[in-house]
């Protein structure tokens, strides 16, 4: 029983890596949209955010069957569901992904030309924290985790430069430009922040049982 219940487990990790996976090409799908204002990725990224939705499925429904047939308590039921948790806060990160893509359609229909590098940043930290994060559960590595939750003090000063640039593109524009959208698109990157954080606190909690 116990052997079912270990392959069980180690098959749980491989899909949670593969959603990883798939969020973090999301978020660097949607980045390289902001970036070159390609209208094409808001197509990758819907596709990518489909494919989210059904692991998102799939690893909820493994984790109710391992309960059903395991009946886990203590720590392996923290584990199982923490996952259940975490896999929650990855499709929300997809679906914000594909926000962002939505907000740089309309910035190309409209031809902004603004220079955000601060955007990037927040970009590149958030693939990092999701990254990390769910190696934190896997491996039951505490101090990951905690590095991954106090990475989003960085993303919240990153968006607060991120103000400093629009309001600055504005005053600079004499066409009397509208960045604004690029303030949304940071403030989509920072709840992806906020949501890899909620993935780290599950990884502690699963271990520790404190959340």
């Amino acid at each position: 029983m116990r052997d079912r219940y270990e392959e069980q487990i180690k098959l749980l990790y491989t899909e949670l890596e593969e959603f990883g996976r798939l969020v973090e090409m999301a978020i660097q799908t949607a980045t390289t949209a902001v970036l070159t204002h390609d209208k094409n990725a808001a197509k990758e990224v819907a596709e990518l955010e489909e494919l989210t939705d059904k692991k998102e499925k799939q690893l909820e429904a493994l984790c109710m069957r391992l309960i059903l047939e395991q009946a886990p308590v203590a720590t392996d039921l923290r584990r199982i569901s923490s996952v259940l948790k975490m896999i929650t806060d990855m499709e929300r990160i997809g679906d914000q992904a594909e926000d962002i893509t939505e907000l740089i359609t309309h910035i190309v229909d409209f031809d902004f030309d603004v220079h955000i590098p601060h955007i990037k940043e927040m970009a590149d930290v958030t693939k990092i924290m999701v990254n990390q994060a769910i190696t934190a559960y896997v491996n039951q590595d505490m101090e990951m985790a905690e590095d991954v939750i106090d990475m989003d003090d960085t993303v919240d000063n990153l968006f607060l430069e991120v103000k400093k640039e629009v309001v600055q593109s504005i005053k600079q524009s004499q066409d009397g430009v509208d960045a604004t959208d690029y303030l949304m698109i940071a403030k989509y990157f920072e709840r992806i922040g906020d949501h890899a954080t909620n993935i780290a606190e599950w990884a502690r909690y699963a271990v520790t049982g404190e959340k």
